[in-house]
């Protein structure tokens, strides 16, 4: 783009004007050093982009040398919270809580019981993230710090949705319209 500013610019230079009057000419030529300029500033806009970009990138791999130790523990910590929350889901499938109750035994469908599962699990997660100890409210009382309202609503939300379906696919299976000719394979 610079490139063939300037050569516009060379070329529009290099003419006499010969054919044209003075002022075609001079209009050219600042058409074309506005473009030179132009093309410049948008150079100059990529070159700064582009040192962002590895001022960034290096402060990242510095924190991730700095970090590594406590990032390798982290994947630990999600693997095993990850392992409780598995452990939770199998509980409650042979023992649900009451705050469960909603979600009904699990379904027939392996589709249905694998949303049934995650219904669970994500239940479990908020409830061990939000400290929620209530037997009888799924997602504890009503969120009161604003930072949390939406966090709430949506797990609200999401549960709801998920029952639906549950519930939807055990009607279907009622009405003999389950069509579960999948293989089913546990996670």
């Amino acid at each position: 783009m610079f490139d063939r500013a300037d050569r516009a610019l060379d070329r529009i230079t290099a003419q006499r004007p010969k054919v044209r009057g003075r002022r075609e000419h001079g209009a050219e030529k600042l058409v074309a050093e506005r473009e030179r300029d132009h093309a410049t500033r948008a150079l100059n806009r990529v070159d700064d982009a582009l040192g962002d970009a590895r001022h960034a990138q290096a402060t990242h791999v510095g924190y991730r040398r700095r970090h590594a130790e406590e990032l390798d523990r982290l994947a630990v910590v999600e693997r095993i919270i990850d392992g409780r929350l598995d452990q939770l889901v199998d509980a409650a499938t042979s023992d649900p809580p009451f705050y469960l109750r909603d979600l009904g035994e699990p379904p027939r469908a392996a589709w249905a019981r694998h949303t049934w599962r995650r219904a669970i699990r994500n239940v479990e997660a908020y409830r061990a993230e939000h400290d929620v100890t209530n037997p009888y409210a799924t997602f504890g009382d009503r969120a009161t710090d604003p930072a949390d309202i939406a966090t709430w609503r949506d797990a609200i939300v999401s549960f709801a949705i998920d029952c639906d379906s549950i519930e939807t696919s055990r009607r279907s299976a009622g009405q003999g319209q389950e069509r579960d000719h999948g293989v089913e394979i546990e996670l």
